[in-house]
């Protein structure tokens, strides 16, 4: 598994989804900050809804696919290294202020 995780497809497809999850949520920022808030008092129609759901409706979800998957590599790194024996709280901690 340790290898298909690494350099096989799980591990293109994993950085491709964790992208996706990414950009969503900068789509979701960028369609706020450049467009406002959505305020369905002053929305000015279907197209509006249409185009603020495709575009920045998906930014939560994104946060938490991207911290989902993040979180699975950070813990795969840290039994990788602790089966290996070569497990220092220092460096691990150093990784992760990095």
């Amino acid at each position: 598994m340790n290898t298909l995780i690494k350099d096989g497809f799980a591990s293109t497809t994993f950085d491709y989804i964790r992208f996706i999850a990414a950009f969503a949520v900068l789509l979701g920022h960028g369609i706020s900050r450049f467009f406002g808030f959505y305020d369905e008092n002053t929305a000015n129609g279907i197209l509006e809804k249409v185009f603020r759901v495709v575009l920045s409706g998906y930014g939560s979800h994104g946060v938490t696919v991207f911290f989902v998957l993040s979180g699975f590599f950070i813990g795969l790194s840290f039994f990788k290294q602790y089966n290996s024996g070569n497990f220092r709280l220092s460096n691990y901690i150093l990784r992760r202020w990095v």
